[in-house]
């Protein structure tokens, strides 16, 4: 008789079905971390996932959420040096062409920390409490109105960009 409880079952049914896509989806992301480090990184959103496995209402979602989590702390742990793609050709500078030969844009976390750390305490905290909410629970942790919560996100978005490239423009 197997001590395996429902519960159990389901988290490794779930874990069989979604980890080689998992793992596929983050090496795609980050093309420049070695394999071992992506395995580890996974398991340990594997890990965060099972710890509340009983809570979670979208698995797939929170454990992608979990995983970019391990990656912010596997990047810290290695000195923070990992450079950012970005979307935008005319703010940031280019590297050497990949194999497609396209030059990738990129700039490095320690502009983007600094740029924020330039920005207004209210600025960074709308920013701050922005990451994954909806406009709805933004506008709750912030005690406004969901339209208000819209506008002072856009603005300080804008504020950022702004200090971003004045920054990229004095290097």
């Amino acid at each position: 008789m197997s001590d395996e409880t429902p519960q159990d079952s389901e988290f490794n049914a779930f874990y069989r079905a979604t980890y080689a896509r998992t793992l596929g989806r983050l090496m795609y992301k980050w093309p420049s971390l070695p394999q071992q480090d992506a395995e580890e990184i996974v398991l340990d959103g594997y890990r965060r996932l099972w710890s509340n496995w009983t809570k979670v209402r979208d698995p797939g979602a929170y454990l992608w959420k979990a995983v970019g989590h391990a990656t912010i702390d596997h990047w810290r742990k290695q000195g923070g040096t990992e450079e950012i793609p970005c979307e935008d050709p005319g703010l940031y500078t280019t590297r050497a062409a990949s194999a497609s030969g396209e030059p990738e844009q990129y700039v490095a976390v320690s502009h983007i920390v600094s740029a924020f750390q330039q920005l207004s305490a209210s600025d960074q905290k709308v920013i701050r409490e922005a990451d994954g909410m909806t406009t709805e629970a933004l506008a709750e942790a912030l005690g406004v109105k969901p339209g208000a919560a819209r506008v002072r996100l856009h603005r300080a978005r804008q504020r950022a960009t702004k200090v971003i490239t004045q920054e990229e423009g004095n290097e």
